[in-house]
């Protein structure tokens, strides 16, 4: 990973993993350089801090605590998958964790997966949410890399 910023990042993430007694594996599949527009590193970490927060927060309290984030790139396109093995949700919540304000954990949360969503359409990219009650979840994340932010 080129980018100092998001490498310091990603490994403060795996120090409040270690905190909340969560195990967090990281696999960078492809070298990822450094992106030429310095906003898409922001967007980058608003995504990736959300979804290791929530999958890490999610593992708390089950017997099985792992949380995995594979990264994937590849002609200016960046993929990653983050997974959990914490108690999912139920199907008709998937699309209700996007909405501003929208939480499961109480009042004054609800603006980590809408930032998410924001970013990831920054970034001309796609979120694809796998979950089920009880066995985990896993978000997929699709987006530009190289090409700069929309509306460049």
């Amino acid at each position: 990973m080129k980018d100092p910023a998001l490498a310091g990042f990603i490994m403060g993430k795996l120090s409040y993993a270690r905190e909340k007694n969560v195990s967090l594996t990281i696999e960078c599949h492809d070298f990822l350089p450094e992106p030429r527009d310095p906003a898409v590193t922001h967007e980058l970490i608003t995504v990736i801090g959300n979804l290791l927060d929530n999958s890490i927060d999610a593992t708390v309290g089950c017997d099985e605590k792992e949380v995995l984030m594979e990264i994937f790139y590849q002609d200016g396109q960046f993929e990653m998958v983050v997974t959990d093995t914490g108690m999912g949700m139920p199907e008709d919540m998937v699309e209700d964790i996007f909405i501003k304000g929208y939480s499961s954990k109480g009042e004054g949360r609800g603006y980590g997966l809408f930032l998410v969503k924001e970013s990831i359409g920054k970034l001309n990219g796609v979120l694809h949410v796998e979950s089920k009650e009880g066995s985990g979840t896993t978000m997929i994340v699709q987006a530009s890399y190289e090409e700069g932010m929309k509306g460049d």
